[in-house]
C-alpha cells in the first residue's frame, strides 16, 4: 500500500512539474563530472611518451636526452619507447624516466607494439623525432586510446636533394605530417620548406630550436685533460663517417690548407660506413702525418674545447648540434653552407664562418682565413642562451605539450556534453517509429 501511494505521488502532475524545475540538464552533469584541465595539469602529472629512433647518441637522440633531463616532472611523467634495449643512450637516460622496449629492430614493425604500449600506459601525448617513427605512429594512431595527441618532430631536412628521399617516400611523409596534431621543425628555414613542399597548415607547424645544455657540456669538456699535442694548430671534426657528412671534402681541403700551414693537425672523432674510404683517401693525399682518426667517443667535448677550430664539412644538415655545442664551449667554427638555418645561428654569435660553396677550395679558404687571424675563444652571449639554451627550449616543448593536452581534453569534453542531446534525438526518433507501428 505504501509503495502504491509513493508511486502515485511521484507520478502526479505537481511532482512531474517539480522534477522539470530541477537542474537535470545532461550537459551540466557532464561538465561537473569532468575536472578542468588546468587543475589536472597542476595536480596530476600528464603522461608523455617519447619515442627514440636508435640507441646511439646522434643529434635527434641527444635532443630527446636533454628534454628528458630537464622536463618538469611535477607536470609531466615521461616515458620512453625504444626499439631495442642497450646502447649508450640508455646509459645516459635519467633515472626518473620509464623505459619500454618494443622488441623490434625496424620502425615499420613497431605499429602494433606501439598500440599495445599506448593502451597499457595511456599517454596524453606522444613526441616522436624520426620520419620513420613518425610514419609508424601515424599508421597506428587509429589503434591508440581516444584523446592521444601526436607531436611529430622532423630530425632531418628530408626535402633536400642530398637526403635521397624517393618520390614515394616524400608522398608518404606528406600525408603523415598532415595527420599529426603538431609538426615540430628545428628552424624557421625548415618550417617554411615543409609548409611549402608538403602543403601543410601553417598553424600546426611550429619551430623549436635544438637544446644545448651549456653547463653540462662545460663540465664534460673539463673532466678530461687536453687530448692534443702542443705542436701546430689543431682542427677537429665530429660526426658520422657517411657521404652526407662530407668528411671526404674535409680531407681534400686539408691537403690544400697544409700547403699554406704545414704544421696543421686534423682530428676526426667518429665512425661510420665510409671509414675505409676515408683511410684510403688519407693515404692517397699523403696525410698520414697530419690526419688522425680517434674513433667514436662518448665524451667528444675535450676535443672540441681544446681545438683551435671546429670544422663541419657536411653536404646537408638540418640544424647542426655540433656547431651549437662548439659555440657553447667558445670554440670558433668553420662550416660549409649546408643549410639555410645557419643564418639563424649567425644572428646571435660571431664565432662562425660559412664557406661560400660546398667545395674543398672554398672550405680551405675559410680555414686558412680563420687560423691566420688568430680567432679568439668567446663564451656564448645571452642571445645565444635565450635561443638555444636547454631550459628555454624545454619550456617551449612543455608549453606545446600542455596546449595539445588541453585541446584534446576540450574536444573530449565537447563530445561528452553533446552526448545527452544526441541520445535524446535517437530516443525521440525511436518512440515515433513505435507509435507509427
Amino acid at each position: 500500500m505504501i509503495s502504491v501511494l509513493v508511486g502515485s505521488l511521484g507520478s502526479g502532475p505537481h511532482m512531474r512539474a517539480n522534477r522539470r524545475k530541477q537542474p537535470t540538464n545532461g550537459r551540466l552533469r557532464s561538465r561537473s563530472a569532468i575536472p578542468d584541465m588546468h587543475v589536472v595539469l597542476k595536480s596530476v602529472a600528464a603522461r608523455v611518451l617519447f619515442t627514440v629512433p636508435s640507441m646511439v647518441l646522434g643529434g635527434s637522440e641527444r635532443v630527446m636526452l636533454n628534454l628528458l633531463h630537464h622536463i618538469d616532472t611535477e607536470r609531466f611523467e615521461p616515458h620512453v619507447a625504444v626499439l631495442e634495449r642497450g646502447g649508450v643512450w640508455l646509459q645516459s637516460a635519467p633515472p626518473h624516466v620509464h623505459v619500454h622496449e618494443l622488441g623490434v629492430r625496424r620502425a615499420r614493425r613497431a605499429v602494433l607494439p606501439l598500440a599495445r604500449l599506448c593502451w597499457k600506459i595511456r599517454p596524453r601525448a606522444i613526441l616522436s623525432t624520426s620520419a620513420h617513427l613518425n610514419t609508424a605512429l601515424v599508421t597506428a594512431r587509429r589503434l591508440f586510446p581516444t584523446g592521444t595527441s601526436l607531436l611529430a618532430r622532423e630530425g632531418a631536412d628530408i626535402t633536400s636533394p642530398h637526403a635521397n628521399c624517393s618520390y614515394l617516400r616524400l608522398f608518404i611523409y606528406k600525408h603523415v605530417y598532415r595527420r599529426a596534431d603538431v609538426v615540430v621543425c628545428q628552424s624557421d628555414y625548415m618550417k617554411n620548406k615543409l609548409i611549402r613542399h608538403f602543403d601543410l597548415e601553417s598553424t600546426k607547424v611550429i619551430r623549436i630550436y635544438n637544446p644545448v645544455d651549456i653547463d653540462s657540456i662545460a663540465l664534460l669538456a673539463g673532466s678530461e685533460p687536453n687530448p692534443f699535442p702542443d705542436l701546430g694548430p689543431k682542427l677537429v671534426a665530429v660526426g658520422r663517417f657517411s657521404h652526407e657528412k662530407g668528411f671526404d671534402l674535409l680531407l681534400r681541403s686539408t691537403a690544400l690548407v697544409r700547403q699554406v700551414i704545414p704544421t696543421i693537425l686534423l682530428f676526426l672523432v667518429g665512425d661510420g660506413p665510409d671509414f675505409s674510404a676515408l683511410k684510403a683517401a688519407q693515404r692517397e693525399l699523403h696525410l698520414e702525418s697530419c690526419v688522425r682518426f680517434v674513433g667514436l667517443r662518448r665524451n667528444p667535448y675535450p676535443f672540441i674545447k681544446w681545438a683551435n677550430l671546429l670544422v663541419l664539412p657536411s653536404r646537408n644538415e638540418a640544424l647542426p648540434n655540433v656547431i651549437l655545442e662548439a659555440i657553447a664551449l667558445g670554440t670558433p667554427v668553420v662550416t660549409t653552407n649546408c643549410t639555410g638555418a645557419l643564418s639563424e645561428i649567425l644572428s646571435c654569435t660571431r664565432q662562425m664562418r660559412v664557406a661560400k660553396h660546398t667545395t674543398p677550395a672554398a672550405l680551405a679558404e675559410e680555414i686558412i682565413s680563420a687560423l691566420s687571424h688568430a680567432w679568439p675563444k668567446v663564451a656564448p652571449g645571452p642571445q645565444f642562451t635565450a635561443r638555444f639554451g636547454v631550459r628555454a627550449v624545454t619550456r617551449e616543448y612543455e608549453r606545446v605539450l600542455e596546449h595539445c593536452i588541453r585541446k584534446q581534453s576540450a574536444n573530449q569534453d565537447a563530445e561528452v556534453q553533446s552526448y545527452p542531446t544526441t541520445k535524446a534525438r535517437y530516443t525521440y526518433k525511436y518512440s515515433r517509429n513505435i507509435r507509427r507501428r
